[in-house]
């Protein structure tokens, strides 16, 4: 199943159809993201906690949003707000917990 952007006008008039099916593919969305998330080990190990706990609530916030749109949890109203208020407060727990070693 091809996304939106597959079909866009400005993919169909500027790009082949070869180079969409690469670029535009499920392959090339994980590999894109696992090369993000191998980029947090070029970071300082003392960093590496604090940069994922960073990205964690929109992480989940997607991981929610995908989750709805294949129908595997029911409708919950702010249901992705809820998600992102629920992963900052647990990031702001552990931090102030002093759990994470940030302020280093």
């Amino acid at each position: 199943m091809k996304n939106r952007l597959y079909g866009s006008e400005w993919v169909a008039k500027n790009l082949n159809s070869r180079l969409r099916s690469v670029f535009i593919s499920r392959f090339s969305f994980w590999f894109l993201g696992a090369m993000c998330a191998l980029s947090l080990f070029v970071e300082e190990p003392r960093r590496r906690a604090e940069l994922a706990m960073y990205v964690l609530p929109k992480g989940l916030e997607s991981a929610w949003s995908m989750m709805r749109n294949r129908g595997y949890v029911p409708f919950i109203p702010w249901g992705e707000s809820v998600v992102r208020i629920h992963s900052s407060f647990v990031y702001h727990t552990l931090d102030y917990l002093m759990i994470l070693p940030m302020h280093s």
